[in-house]
């Protein structure tokens, strides 16, 4: 069976995916670390307390907004959303999804693991584990829109099959 980076070097749809979905994490990145790179040079932290403070305030950012809204500001603007099985993800799988975000490396490793071997190449290794997955909203909209409108086609089909006239 393929994996992620199989698939991702011809599928085009998947290309455009990760690259939304890396568009958004550069924009929640970016709403953490400016604000706690300035407050680190108004208190004259060193280096590591910011990095630290960095990372857990983005670490509990994403898992919150997730875990409410099933989406951060990153994925907001590109329409994408977390999802489980289920429906929404739940708070505690959404803080456990996103546990490698603690240290960026973690979550770069997480990508790595996730596209490296085989399953859905959407996911990264805690998507798996937590059975979630970030979708394109769009896409999904259309094809529950499609989806409602060919089950009401049916419907009518069947009831004018019904009754005659």
């Amino acid at each position: 069976m393929p994996t992620g980076f199989d698939i991702l070097s011809y599928d085009k749809k998947l290309q455009k995916y990760w690259v939304y979905r890396t568009l958004a994490g550069i924009v929640d990145i970016s709403l953490i670390f400016f604000p706690t790179y300035i407050i680190s040079l108004l208190f004259s932290m060193s280096l590591i307390p910011t990095v630290l403070i960095f990372h857990a305030i983005y670490y509990i950012y994403c898992s919150v907004a997730e875990g409410v809204e099933g989406r951060t500001l990153g994925k907001r603007l590109f329409n994408l959303r977390v999802v489980s099985h289920v429906g929404n993800v739940s708070m505690r799988d959404s803080f456990g999804r996103n546990i490698t975000k603690i240290l960026l490396l973690f979550l770069l490793i997480d990508i790595l693991i996730g596209l490296g071997t085989e399953g859905d190449p959407r996911q990264r290794s805690m998507d798996r584990i937590f059975d979630s997955l970030v979708i394109e909203e769009r896409v999904e909209k259309v094809k529950h829109a499609h989806h409602i409108l060919h089950h009401r086609s049916k419907i009518a089909i069947s009831e004018e099959l019904e009754e005659p006239k």
